[in-house]
């Protein structure tokens, strides 16, 4: 969703070259709109929605919108009425119009709150919170905890975003503001499940990066980050990637043989499920991410690849998940995810391609995220 209300008071939609304005607008409607946006009649993404469902997913729905909430009663951006807007149209209630095709429901919505702009955001949460039920709410902001409204009481999970504010939260730019902010989200998320969000690459403009918010596969190794984060971090559930499309182009670690290099993502999920006290500095040779070649090759790292099996896989003292978000109409990502602070950690590959779908079904809940830019997919521990 990328605006609150839209052509005849309707939250806006848009799905790059998938779905949009004004190519699918309903039949009748306007083919002119003041923001460029309305909202669209996208019945072939309904179909995969459909799909996914069918393979136990979760589809939760971005709201990323351009504009704010008002908190003046009659305003077409009104809480209460976007609320109730995005139940009927996408979530369960009484659609005048069904965006995604008859009977094609989503699990949930995820608030990407970027704007620094808290107005009315507690208020459309709770009549969210109201109308879905147990359906899955997310909270992904990237602006301080001091400016974010209290969220314990309408959200399930709390992702918040370490972008494009490199010098004073950035782990680069400004280490000792990174792990402060940290301890923050970790104070402000009360009893919620924390996932902290990164970037997959340097500087990746299209999610507001900035360079110094990226973490290098080096560092985040001889950082200790997920150590820091086990010990200090109560609420710490996993971490977040952004976007996938970029995690599968990069390669950090030259010590990997040519064919099997691991990912940024597969470097975290290693970090993630190895035992304590072998992660961080004390990660073992083949588990190391060099970014210098070396003469033998660490060909037998255990990578996480496409063809991982479904199963279970020791691990002493992991915790957390790895998430990851990919454009849509991407070809598919491998997402893992491990019990919190327990002794196993459960690994799943997900492989789409364009004839077969292989999901796995003992690492839980699995939310994918739908958005305008961006495809989320969410494994739940």
């Amino acid at each position: 969703i990328l605006s609150y209300a839209s052509i005849k008071g309707y939250p806006a939609i848009d799905f790059n070259n998938h779905c949009s304005f004004p190519t699918n607008t309903f039949f009748g409607w306007p083919k002119k709109s003041p923001t460029g946006l309305s909202l669209l009649n996208c019945a072939a993404v309904g179909a995969d929605i459909k799909t996914c469902q069918s393979l136990g997913k979760k589809i939760i729905l971005v709201v990323d919108t351009l504009d704010f909430l008002n908190t003046t009663l009659g305003a077409p951006n009104y809480p209460d009425t976007v609320a109730t807007n995005i139940w009927n149209l996408f979530l369960g209630g009484s659609p005048p119009v069904s965006p995604f095709g008859a009977g094609v429901r989503l699990d949930g919505v995820d608030l990407h709150i970027w704007n620094n702009n808290p107005t009315g955001v507690i208020e459309f949460a709770a009549a969210l919170r109201q109308l879905m039920g147990s359906n899955y709410l997310l909270a992904d902001p990237i602006i301080n905890p001091q400016n974010f409204p209290n969220p314990s009481t309408s959200f399930d999970y709390l992702v918040p975003f370490f972008l494009a504010n490199s010098n004073s939260c950035g782990y680069i730019g400004n280490p000792v503001g990174f792990y402060q902010s940290l301890n923050q989200w970790n104070t402000y998320a009360n009893t919620l499940p924390l996932f902290v969000g990164l970037p997959a690459w340097s500087a990746i403009r299209q999610i507001g990066s900035t360079a110094g918010d990226y973490i290098p596969a080096q560092q985040f190794i001889s950082g200790g980050v997920v150590q820091y984060l086990t010990q200090n971090a109560p609420q710490f559930a996993g971490i977040a990637i952004m976007d996938a499309s970029f995690d599968t182009i990069n390669h950090p670690c030259l010590n990997d043989a040519a064919k099997s290099r691991r990912k940024y993502s597969d470097v975290i999920y290693q970090q993630l499920t190895l035992p304590a006290n072998q992660s961080g500095p004390a990660t073992p040779g083949p588990y190391q991410c060099l970014n210098v070649s070396i003469s033998t090759t660490t060909s037998f790292v255990a990578v996480v690849s496409t063809s991982l099996p479904t199963g279970s896989v020791s691990s002493g003292g992991g915790s957390g998940a790895v998430t990851t978000s990919t454009s849509t109409g991407g070809s598919g990502s491998n997402n893992i995810a491990v019990n919190n602070g327990g002794a196993a950690a459960n690994a799943a590959g997900a492989q789409a391609t364009s004839s077969t779908t292989t999901a796995a079904s003992d690492a839980g809940s699995v939310l994918v995220e739908l958005g305008a830019i961006m495809m989320t997919a969410l494994f739940l521990i």
